[in-house]
């Protein structure tokens, strides 16, 4: 008998609460939903590290994000940053014209709710391309 009446017990506790958390307090509390995920940031086969034969490089891409991007930028050799000008779809492109020896470049992408997405790629060009162009 008396395990029975902790069975009923149970049940009608587990229903009150099953029947408070569905129904309306009246409240109107808003639950924030906070965007902790970063742009998506792809490029072309050329960002990539190593060795080039010319001092142009040119970047293109795509940035994407479900609130939307609020800026791209990219860093030439720890230089000023430049606004890269992004389309509609989230697609990118420009040209960078890199110095002689070692250059790295740091594409840089902000979306709405301020996560960052990096990506850096260093590029080294030889004198000998640039003297013989």
């Amino acid at each position: 008998m008396r395990f029975s009446h902790l069975i009923r017990t149970m049940t009608f506790v587990a229903t009150a609460l099953v029947v408070a958390a569905c129904g309306d307090d009246g409240s109107d509390m808003a639950v924030a939903i906070i965007d902790g995920t970063p742009p998506l940031l792809t490029t072309d086969s050329n960002f990539t590290d190593g060795y080039s034969t010319t001092a142009d490089l040119f970047v293109s891409g795509q940035v994407q994000d479900s609130n939307g991007v609020k800026s791209l930028t990219y860093t030439l050799n720890e230089e000023s940053a430049h606004t890269l000008e992004v389309d509609t779809e989230g697609y990118f492109k420009d040209r960078i014209l890199l110095a002689s020896g070692s250059n790295t470049i740091l594409l840089e992408a902000i979306d709405n709710a301020g996560n960052i997405m990096r990506s850096t790629k260093t590029i080294y060009v030889e004198n000998n391309y640039l003297e013989s162009a």
